[in-house]
């Protein structure tokens, strides 16, 4: 999937879309959240902005993420941490000037109760190493298709924004 997302299919989009072949955005939901952040902190070069709604921040402190990690990676936990978006902003540094987004119900059973998602970590690996960032908690959100689709519309602007701002 990795290199699909990062190879093949800005090859594929830019053979048929009359788009800028050097611009880039990427957003995700939940563990495609997680992709998201990951892939924009993996190739800084290729992504100009990055958003993410209710996205699994640090798969390393999460169990289901602890177990796809071992199951995909081994025992090796050092080797986790390359595919870890908290562990990789602290490893990198500040990967864009532009500022990511993440948005999260308030109400997420996966942050409060099932503890999966980690948004404190990656809050707090962006402001020990200089990266912009802005997270809000939505209240009486979930973490529901219907919260998705309630502040994807802010994301794809988010996106727009950083974009042009880019051509600038």
């Amino acid at each position: 999937m990795y290199s699909y997302i990062t190879k093949e299919l800005p090859t594929l989009l830019n053979a048929q879309l009359p788009i800028a072949k050097d611009k880039y955005s990427i957003m995700g939901h939940s563990m495609g959240g997680h992709g998201a952040l990951m892939l924009a902190l993996k190739n800084p070069e290729l992504y100009h902005s990055v958003s993410a709604l209710a996205p699994a921040s640090s798969t390393i402190r999460s169990s289901y993420g602890a177990k796809a990690l071992q199951m995909y990676l081994g025992d090796d936990v050092a080797a986790w941490q390359a595919w870890d978006a908290t562990e990789l902003m602290l490893s990198k540094g500040p990967v864009s000037k532009y500022n990511i987004l993440i948005d999260l119900g308030a109400d997420d059973e996966f942050w409060h109760d099932d503890v999966q998602l980690h948004p404190e970590a990656f809050e707090a690996a962006c402001n020990q190493v200089g990266q912009h960032l802005t997270f809000r908690a939505q209240d009486g959100y979930d973490h529901s298709w219907d919260f998705a689709a309630t502040f994807m519309e802010d994301h794809i602007r988010h996106h727009v924004e950083a974009l042009h701002s880019a051509s600038s």
